[in-house]
């Protein structure tokens, strides 16, 4: 249609325009997921946050003579997800029994890096950090004990993507284990089956997540993989499960050792430990940031959900995008249209004076 051709310098603005909502929109996009995922936490605890507790808990099935070491594979700090600091996240372990764990925040290793230094500092002789990473993805969340340096999920994760992150994690000297597959499976996850997983090389499988015990996958416990237990503490609550080590000498190296023959036995104490953690506050940088940290959630939603429902959302984008133009295009040929009847009428008003 005449009316609506378009000219070469109208077309070359266009991707002009389009690109540079290309350019914007994965800037915005990228920079409100990094603020959700690594901004300040809804609620903020104090230096006193855990002076309430009546003493350091044990769980009554430790048994002093056969162990003498307490971890939890599986917390989190302020560095992902988590609301306690590397060193709260430290202290609280102390309080709940444990004398070692691995900080295991979601996709980096920041928090747990803080963690191993301050416990080195402040706690070397009551407490041991290990650096891990949870890898999380739309599929699996696994953990990587004893890492070096991160090892980053794709916005897709195939059979074969699971299995080069659980090599990366062996060449590092890491040991991996599957969190909560029972939540996993909860979620609609396409998660993959434990004889796969098995046959992938794991080496631990976490029996114990909160109060949950996983009974299915008792009969995949082949040594490898082994048992093990995780609070998956995001926030300060009871614990019941402890993974109970003996270790010839009170070392992160030691610990790791006995990892990696699985010489690990599990408690879970469904009553568990309480928690006197003082409650906390809101925190008043994250109330500033709240609304860049809704749209970063939602659209990191939308890139791990799954391949759908990232074509979607994409297609939304540009979806608006091609609908404004639409729009400015019509407007622009409206005013067009407007504008030339005073010259028309001229036109014809010269002509019928001639």
């Amino acid at each position: 249609m005449p009316g609506l051709s378009i000219s070469k310098t109208e077309a070359k603005k266009f991707f002009g325009r389009f690109l540079a909502f290309t350019i914007i929109g994965a800037s915005i996009i990228a920079t409100t997921i990094l603020v959700a995922e690594f901004g300040p936490p809804d609620r903020v605890y104090g230096d006193d946050a855990f002076d309430d507790f009546p003493s350091n808990y044990v769980p009554p099935e430790f048994n002093a003579s056969r162990h003498n070491v307490l971890l939890d594979q599986h917390s989190h700090t302020i560095w992902s997800d988590g609301v306690l600091t590397p060193e709260q996240n430290i202290i609280w372990h102390i309080k709940h029994g444990f004398n070692a764990a691995v900080i295991t925040d979601h996709n980096n290793i920041q928090g747990a890096q803080e963690a191993q230094r301050i416990a080195r500092e402040k706690y070397n002789s009551v407490f041991k950090v290990i650096i891990g990473e949870e890898w999380t993805t739309s599929r699996i969340h696994m953990n990587f004990l004893g890492v070096s340096s991160v090892i980053l999920p794709g916005i897709t994760v195939s059979d074969t993507d699971i299995q080069a992150a659980i090599n990366a994690a062996h060449e590092q000297g890491a040991l991996v284990t599957v969190n909560h597959i029972p939540w996993s499976l909860r979620q609609g996850m396409d998660h993959p089956s434990r004889s796969a997983l098995v046959s992938w090389g794991i080496d631990f499988i976490e029996m114990v997540n909160e109060n949950e015990y996983d009974n299915e996958s008792e009969p995949f416990l082949l040594d490898p993989p082994g048992a093990i237990t995780g609070t998956d503490m995001h926030s300060p609550t009871t614990v019941h499960g402890w993974t109970a080590l003996w270790v010839p000498e009170f070392t992160e190296e030691a610990i790791m050792a006995q990892l990696a023959i699985r010489n690990t036995t599990i408690i879970h104490n469904t009553t568990g430990s309480r928690d006197y953690t003082k409650p906390p506050t809101d925190n008043p940088a994250y109330l500033a940031l709240k609304p860049v940290i809704m749209f970063g959630e939602l659209f990191e939603d939308i890139a791990t959900d799954s391949t759908l429902t990232l074509v979607l959302g994409l297609l939304y984008l540009y979806g608006a995008f091609f609908v404004a133009e639409a729009l400015r295009i019509v407007k622009r040929r409206y005013w067009e249209a407007i504008n030339a009847r005073p010259a028309e009428k001229s036109r014809k008003n010269a002509k019928k004076a001639a």
